[in-house]
């Protein structure tokens, strides 16, 4: 996906005619500010991919079949809840098509019970 197509995905999100089907607070996010640094430039971005990575670490499935959640249950007290609901408000899945996956997936059903 380029960043245009990206910058075009936010801009839907935020001018959604369905305020219940997305939950991102638009004052947050500037389509327009969005592009690429390099992380060392950044403090937050080194953050934010230590995140990414404890994320994606902990969903991909060892060859045994199973992955490891322990990855996103250590950072789970520091990620935004609301009514200790952290999917859909302080984790958003990207694409939509991914909550069906993880709906449908033995090894990835602790996204839901956890998030």
């Amino acid at each position: 996906m380029s960043y245009a197509d990206l910058r075009d995905y936010v801009t839907k999100l935020i001018n959604t005619d369905n305020p219940l089907e997305v939950r991102i607070e638009s004052s947050a996010i500037k389509p327009d500010q969005s592009g690429a640094r390099p992380h060392h430039q950044l403090a937050g971005l080194q953050a934010a991919d230590a995140v990414a990575s404890s994320f994606y670490c902990a969903a991909q499935t060892h060859r045994l079949g199973f992955t490891e959640p322990r990855y996103v249950e250590h950072l789970l007290p520091t990620i935004y809840q609301h009514q200790h609901i952290a999917l859909g408000y302080g984790v958003k899945l990207w694409p939509k098509e991914t909550e069906g996956l993880i709906g449908t997936t033995q090894s990835l059903k602790w996204v839901t019970n956890l998030l």
